[in-house]
């Protein structure tokens, strides 16, 4: 979901904004996602940020 968010709110020339049609109802789910990731960053901050640190590095490679 938060790629599409992502995508749909990509700026280009004449574009301001997108839209999300939500047909299945997932975006109900989006914050309850948000606090379930944000209490893992909580719990275990040197994994958390060891994980971030590999993916930069993958995506770097």
């Amino acid at each position: 979901m938060l790629q599409a968010i992502a995508c749909v709110n990509r700026l280009c020339e004449g574009k301001d904004f997108g839209y999300i049609i939500d047909c299945r109802g997932v975006l109900s789910n989006l914050q309850e996602a948000f606090e379930f990731y944000r209490g893992l960053k909580e719990a275990a901050p040197q994994k958390w940020e060891a994980a971030l640190t590999n993916a930069a590095g993958i995506r770097n490679d």
